[in-house]
């Protein structure tokens, strides 16, 4: 191990045992100590009561140190609000009795039902279909999205997709996030049907190149999916997958990259199985503040007879974020992924240029290869936050919608491995692509933000970014 990784690893250590460290300490100098004789929930008109009490760190009839119970109560707070179901929640004492107290939560539910039309970007991302394909309408994916959530009143979401366009999709998914009286096991289903008339059927230089046939589909994808879920911890969760899909694709895709499926094949088929380990302390896990995320994942492409890949993939996340004052906030994350072998067909490799993987400054380019490294750093002020009383006109309680506006400036480094491609096709892999910028943040109750950033990379290249991300 050389010594900047030694260093590394130290300060990796230091960051996940030093809190937990003085946790510890502050839990042992505490002296006095409460019973907790009652919790009385309100707000709830629709959510069970035992869905609201299994995020709570404390439980009727428990008794915890006084010094304590504050930290206690912002914890549950935080655990309702990551389970997306509130647009905010309250927790507090409503009677005191010498050694005993009662608790009184109070949440804010959202709306549950979210219909709606919606219009997605094929692309990549917003500035590859406005600056490269001319904001061409015909990209735009159309069509409606329902989303049932807390069905039953127990935190089960029923989803349902019809997309049309050049790019189709039909999907329909159920999450049981509780399927025993242990309240620590989940399962979600899943289905699709997805096809597309466009598509990317090579990359050369770093750019995709695409292939229109306006009068049929040039590739078709179905597939089913289920995923347990075991959670015995509010932080600490494991998910074990198992799926089927299979691609086709049109003779003309085969002949013009062989390699798509490998071997001019025009049919792909595989069974994968996937494994999660993952540990998470953030505050809001659609946009932290403070806390840190943990996660290791083994993928296994291709088992069995139904399978046309033998490919095996690690995934390593590490995200933490501090508050360093009132208004400002840090982070920093790293990624990286390894998938073996290194020669694998054009649709099964990874890279960078895809979702939220991607280098500042880079985002018109995709860099292909069997593994990769990615960090980010950011350095954030609250500029603002108000709510929104959307809600008090259809509803009776006073529910509020917040709104966070943020400005940041950040640094992004990321390497991508190749060994497999041409190097004239693929000139930024093998090399440390950098970058950084400044930006706004706006970000929502309804676990949705919009992300402006002005960026510049180590080839001079800079410009206006516009990012989006949601879990809808």
């Amino acid at each position: 191990m050389t010594t900047v990784s030694r260093w590394l690893f130290a300060v990796g250590f230091g960051f996940l045992v030093l809190p937990t460290l003085a946790s510890q300490a502050q839990i042992l100098s505490d002296s006095s100590t409460v019973f907790i004789r009652s919790i009385e929930i309100d707000g709830n008109r629709r959510t069970k009561p035992f869905i609201i009490t299994r995020q709570l760190t404390f439980a009727q009839g428990d008794t915890v140190s006084s010094n304590r119970l504050p930290h206690e109560f912002e914890i549950s707070r935080q655990n309702l609000l990551n389970i997306s179901l509130f647009t905010d929640a309250s927790i507090e004492i409503s009677k005191r009795l010498s050694d005993s107290v009662d608790v009184h939560v109070h949440v804010y539910e959202r709306w549950y039902t979210l219909p709606g039309i919606t219009f997605e970007i094929y692309d990549r991302n917003f500035n590859t279909w406005w600056v490269e394909h001319d904001r061409d309408p015909k990209r735009i994916q159309y069509g409606i999205r329902f989303l049932q959530q807390n069905v039953r009143g127990r935190d089960e979401d029923l989803t349902l997709t019809a997309l049309f366009g050049y790019a189709q999709r039909f999907g329909v998914g159920y999450n049981f996030p509780y399927i025993n009286k242990k309240m620590n096991k989940g399962l979600r289903l899943s289905a699709f049907l997805a096809q597309q008339r466009n598509i990317a059927y090579d990359n050369r230089y770093n750019k995709e190149r695409f292939y229109l046939d306006q009068n049929q589909f040039v590739r078709r994808t179905y597939s089913v999916a289920a995923e347990l879920s075991f959670k015995p911890k509010f932080h600490f969760s494991q998910q074990f997958a198992a799926g089927y899909a299979n691609t086709t694709i049109n003779d003309t895709i085969a002949k013009l990259n062989p390699d798509y499926f490998g071997n001019g094949d025009a049919t792909q088929q595989n069974i994968t199985l996937r494994s999660s380990t993952i540990y998470d302390t953030r505050d809001w896990v659609a946009y932290p503040f403070k806390g840190y995320y943990l996660e290791g994942t083994i993928i296994k492409t291709g088992i069995g007879l139904l399978s046309d890949n033998d490919l095996l993939s690690f995934v390593g996340i590490y995200q933490h974020y501090y508050k360093l004052g009132k208004r400002f906030f840090t982070s920093y994350q790293l990624k990286g992924i390894y998938s073996l072998p290194t020669r694998q067909p054009y649709y099964n490799v990874t890279g960078l240029g895809f979702r939220g993987d991607y280098v500042s400054s880079y985002e018109y380019y995709v860099v292909n290869g069997n593994a990769f490294a990615l960090t980010k750093v950011q350095l954030k002020y609250r500029l603002f936050t108000f709510n929104v009383p959307v809600m008090q006109l259809l509803r009776k309680q006073d529910v509020k919608i917040p709104i966070h506006v943020l400005a940041k400036t950040f640094a992004d480094a990321g390497y991508v491995v190749d060994n497999s491609n041409a190097l004239e096709k693929n000139l930024l892999a093998n090399s440390w692509m950098t970058g950084g910028g400044v930006g706004i943040d706006v970000a929502t109750a309804y676990d949705f933000a919009v992300k402006f950033e002005y960026s510049i990379n180590r080839k001079g290249e800079k410009g206006l970014f516009l990012h989006f991300s949601g879990s809808f």
